[in-house]
């Protein structure tokens, strides 16, 4: 009983101590709570804007038929889109902010160098109902960056999107070389086999059927984008 009552004392004697050392705990924990609550808040300090693509740019597509080879080249290509990081473009693709673009070709902008070749092509493309082949980028990464000298700073970039032909949409994954050319113009060229049946594409015919196009066609496209900072 007697050193029951010891214990007793001894607790309410060291208990205004104990008090102020839990106190004092629990305010340091509340303090760090705060400190990586606001961590978590605040953002890079990342300039937006915007990108657009440069009229100069190249796309066409080359395809074969039973008796010839074929290119027909775009001679309208527009496009535009934001970018999260306009101060240092190449973080985009490495986590570091987020690029979004869509590129429109009109269909009639197609130029294979023969009337009765476009005609054709058109038709087969629904140039009528969908004038417009569209890209939408979902997603841009970075695979690998050239560290040799004589590279000129390409890179090897991942990017996945929604490419529309003749009102059929389907996901497009991609390979595409990239170069910074200043700290304005973005270069990025790649080639994409494409295949007319995954876009409800009858390959055109010529002379009822005895010269019929190749169901398969490859995309080849050099192009720039020009970077517009905010606070342009």
């Amino acid at each position: 009983m007697l050193r029951h009552q010891t214990v007793i004392r001894y607790i309410s004697q060291a208990r205004p101590a104990l008090l102020r050392l839990l106190s004092v705990a629990l305010l340091a924990v509340w303090g760090l709570s705060l400190q990586l609550a606001g961590a978590q808040e605040i953002s890079p300090a990342y300039e937006a804007g915007n990108i657009e693509i440069e009229p100069t740019g190249a796309l066409w597509l080359e395809g074969s038929a039973s008796v010839v080879d074929y290119r027909c080249y775009a001679e309208s290509l527009a496009g535009s889109g934001e970018i999260e990081n306009t101060t240092e473009p190449t973080q985009n693709v490495q986590g570091q902010g987020d690029v979004k673009v869509k590129v429109t070709i009109p269909v009639k902008a197609l130029e294979c160098g023969k009337s009765k070749m476009n005609r054709d092509l058109y038709e087969a493309l629904k140039a009528e109902e969908h004038p417009s082949i569209t890209y939408q980028l979902l997603q841009a990464t970075l695979l690998s960056e050239s560290t040799h000298p004589d590279s000129a700073g390409w890179m090897k970039i991942q990017t996945e999107g929604l490419l529309t032909i003749a009102g059929v949409t389907d996901t497009t994954s991609l390979v595409v070389e990239g170069q910074l050319v200043g700290q304005e113009r973005f270069r990025v060229k790649g080639v994409k086999p494409l295949n007319m049946h995954d876009f409800d594409i009858e390959p055109p015919t010529a002379l009822m059927g005895l010269i019929k196009a190749n169901e398969k066609l490859t995309v080849h496209f050099d192009v720039s984008v020009h970077l517009n900072g905010g606070g342009e």
